[in-house]
């Protein structure tokens, strides 16, 4: 039996938020249109803010920080970052 879980997933292009429930990360990103990402706890309280690597940015990543906010923010400016020197 596969374990399901609740993400929120973020739209980098138009800010919209959906929550969607799969077995992971990387599945909550793989159904999404555009790119997006999505927060995640790590063991020890860290946050991290994924993307699967599609649309700006060329691989998967991370942006770890000690709450959630901050993660999201981080990952943001990072998109906005590439996203302007393209």
């Amino acid at each position: 039996m596969t374990t399901t879980q609740r993400y929120t997933v973020e739209s980098f292009t138009t800010g919209e938020r959906r929550t969607v429930t799969a077995p992971d990360a990387w599945a909550a990103l793989a159904d999404q249109p555009g790119p997006c990402f999505t927060v995640v706890r790590r063991a020890g309280g860290q946050y991290a803010a994924v993307t699967d690597g599609g649309g700006a940015f060329p691989v998967a990543g991370e942006h770890i920080a000690s709450t959630p906010e901050a993660a999201a923010a981080s990952i943001r400016q990072h998109y906005a970052a590439i996203t302007a020197a393209a």
